[in-house]
């Protein structure tokens, strides 16, 4: 760990005897030495908690219903973030959303640290789906748009949907893997390093992009 930041690490579930870790008290004592508590918790997914719902509480009826609130969200922003893009401009809308993934994949880990909002924080989870799905759905929506229009009428079909489904394997498919990794290995904050440096790379590239909302398309 850097200097002067300590860590107190455990497993949710430890797989050589089946014993829970303490982490009421593990909590306790990250947040009296003013520590970061991480927990390993992949054992306990599908094993403990209420319906195997892990160490952290909740049920599976009870994430999917957050799941499903979250859902509505990103289909709201989607909305949203067209008629903005149509208003201000394709290439400024994502700009703005990938600025605030980078701020949000800094942040969102600590709304996932039982040491900091505890177990079963309906709230807290609630926002944490909330907010990346709004961010989501404000990404996606002038996609639709800003894309094909970067490309000349002869090869607008061909180069939008070569760069989309280029993008979509390279840098969607082994997303899970990779942040399934990165979390089981460093923890969850090493899995929003990872989404603030692909948010960063995308807003760089918008930057390389020209604005498309106000090109005539008819000439």
């Amino acid at each position: 760990a850097p200097r002067g930041l300590a860590l107190v690490v455990s497993e949710g579930l430890f797989q050589a005897d089946g014993q829970l870790a303490p982490l009421r008290t593990l909590a306790l004592v990250a947040q009296q030495h003013q520590a970061h508590l991480l927990v390993d918790d992949v054992h306990a997914i599908g094993v403990c908690g209420e319906q195997g719902g892990g160490s952290l509480g909740f049920a599976n009826q009870e994430y999917l219903l957050m799941l499903m609130i979250a859902v509505c969200v990103f289909a709201a922003f989607i909305v949203i973030s067209c008629v903005n893009a149509d208003k201000f401009g394709r290439k400024r809308v994502i700009i703005i959303s990938s600025c605030c993934l980078i701020a949000f994949a800094l942040l969102f880990p600590f709304l996932l640290d039982p040491a900091v909002v505890g177990q079963r924080n309906f709230a807290t989870n609630l926002l944490f789906l909330c907010i990346g799905f709004a961010l989501m759905g404000t990404a996606f929506g002038p996609i639709g748009a800003f894309l094909p229009e970067l490309f000349d009428a002869n090869v607008r079909y061909s180069g939008s949907g070569i760069g989309y489904n280029l993008a979509a394997i390279v840098g969607a498919a082994f997303v899970p893997t990779i942040a399934t990794w990165l979390s089981h290995h460093w923890g969850v904050h090493s899995v929003g390093l990872y989404l603030g440096v692909m948010a960063l790379c995308c807003l760089i590239a918008v930057l390389s992009c020209k604005e498309t909302k106000n090109v005539d398309f008819t000439k």
